[in-house]
């Protein structure tokens, strides 16, 4: 009886945070908007200051690189993913390109993710969050408002957490099932 009643439990709670995760889909409500300056920082790359060519001159050549080209794109355009490992970490980054008038390509960064283990070879946010660490640690350095789940974007983790900040970046923290991080992706606004 106590095993029906348990995965009773969690049926109910998986189907909430499926509707909590569609009600939300493309838009933070207001009331879940985080406080402080958003974040812009993940692994070490920095949405404020890096482009997608500092990445590749720093980190090197890729473990893994993928791009394509959807039907609906413009000629010339298209998504890039590039990988990394550190340790047992997993730095990805993904990235849409155009061609320019000039047949420059200009491509520019739309996500962040850092996955896996700890690895002293990964940074963590620009705050200071780094894999491993606890959901404690998490509302302590970004506070208590966030939606439960995903956003936008897949979801990570046993448990999920999306920080909305107010120019609409989001941060969304993955946890294993004892509560410990194991993934954060960085999505900035992209205007």
């Amino acid at each position: 009886m106590f095993k029906l009643v348990k995965t009773l439990a969690w049926v109910v709670i998986g189907g909430i945070t499926c509707l909590t995760t569609w009600l939300y889909a493309d838009h933070c409500p207001d009331d879940k908007m985080a406080d402080g300056e958003p974040e812009q920082a993940l692994a070490g790359i920095s949405f404020e200051h890096d482009r997608i060519e500092n990445v590749l001159a720093r980190f090197g050549t890729p473990a893994k690189h993928d791009e394509g080209r959807d039907n609906d794109y413009p000629v010339g355009s298209g998504w890039a993913s590039y990988e990394w490992k550190r340790g047992r970490a997993t730095i990805t980054v993904s990235t849409e390109f155009y061609t320019a008038d000039s047949g420059a390509r200009v491509e520019g960064m739309e996500v962040v993710e850092l996955s896996g283990e700890p690895s002293g070879q990964a940074q963590g946010t620009g705050r200071g969050l780094r894999l491993g660490d606890s959901f404690d640690r998490t509302t302590k350095l970004y506070g208590t408002r966030y939606v439960e789940g995903t956003v936008n974007g897949p979801l990570l983790g046993k448990r999920m957490i999306t920080y909305c900040f107010s120019d609409e970046t989001e941060l969304s923290l993955g946890f294993n099932g004892a509560g410990v991080l194991v993934a954060i992706r960085l999505a900035p606004s992209i205007e």
